[in-house]
């Protein structure tokens, strides 16, 4: 998995906001609370041409305000976070089941090798059965480690995209404050 969003909405949210952090200086200070640098009333800003870009630049320029501008950057936060949560959930549900399944395999292995003992019992007669015992709990817990870790990538996207939502409303926030216009960059 590669560090950027996986849709469309996400990717234009995240290039908004790297654009929007160095326009306007933005960083954390030591209490966690998001800063900006100096801007002039009336500020040009210069970000990429995406959806969302173009969708600011339409209510800054008809100067809807701060709540119409929350509202647009809500809309794509929100359509990422469903799909991210679904895949999460989905991924994290597969990851918890894949452990039974290999211990229902270890099981009925197990169940296989007791049928087979008697009194001419051997080793040979033993070990497949034994064998598809062990190999069923390790499918189950490598398959479980696979989902778990795909399960925890779109956790951290998650907290990606609602990091990238709460500089966005900032950076939105400033921008309305100071009458800024936004120049779409081609």
């Amino acid at each position: 998995f590669s560090g950027r969003h996986l849709i469309p909405q996400a990717v234009h949210l995240q290039d908004t906001v790297t654009a929007l952090r160095k326009q306007l200086h933005m960083k954390r200070d030591e209490r966690g609370d998001i800063k900006h640098g100096p801007i002039d009333a009336g500020h040009t800003v210069k970000l990429p041409d995406n959806p969302l870009v173009r969708e600011i630049k339409s209510v800054l320029g008809r100067k809807k305000g701060k709540e119409y501008a929350e509202y647009v950057a809500h809309e794509y936060y929100v359509d990422c976070r469903e799909l991210y949560d679904h895949f999460h959930a989905h991924l994290d549900f597969v990851a918890n089941v894949m452990p039974l399944f290999g211990l229902i395999g270890t099981v009925i292995g197990l169940i296989g090798m007791f049928d087979r003992l008697g009194s001419n019992t051997s080793v040979e007669n033993l070990a497949p059965e034994l064998a598809i015992s062990l190999q069923c709990t390790l499918f189950g817990a490598i398959l479980a480690s696979a989902y778990m870790s795909a399960a925890s990538r779109f956790d951290q996207r998650i907290k990606a995209l609602e990091y990238d939502y709460e500089i966005l409303v900032h950076s939105l926030d400033v921008l309305v404050q100071n009458e800024a216009n936004v120049e779409v960059e081609r």
